[in-house]
């Protein structure tokens, strides 16, 4: 990456450089601690919370969003495919020791 002026003006993939123009967003979909020893000075995160995902073979109710919110539930996310519900706990760690099979019936509303 080069940076300017406080940010990526450029990306370098081997022996191709890409510029990047001001309207163009980077992601750096790694672990807090590569993407500090990829940018100089940020600031990163140093505690992390686990995730938990559930997958249930059935199929979603007619009509159901692709991707849906949740508030004041377990779960955050609700997630429908064809034949698939899933759903996504995030600050999971009180769960970690958990059966799956308790989880599983466990009221996610």
């Amino acid at each position: 990456m080069h940076f300017a002026d406080e940010r990526i003006v450029a990306l370098e993939f081997g022996g191709e450089t890409v510029a990047l123009a001001l309207d163009d967003a980077v992601i750096l979909a790694v672990p807090p601690y590569a993407a500090a020893a990829l940018v100089n000075g940020l600031d990163a995160p140093n505690e992390f919370r686990a995730i938990v995902n559930a997958h249930f073979r059935i199929e979603p109710p007619s009509g159901a969003p692709p991707i849906l919110g949740v508030l004041n539930g377990m779960v955050e996310w609700i997630f429908t495919f064809p034949g698939r519900v899933s759903v996504t706990i995030s600050a999971a760690d009180r769960l970690l020791d958990t059966a799956r099979d308790v989880l599983a019936k466990s009221d996610l509303g």
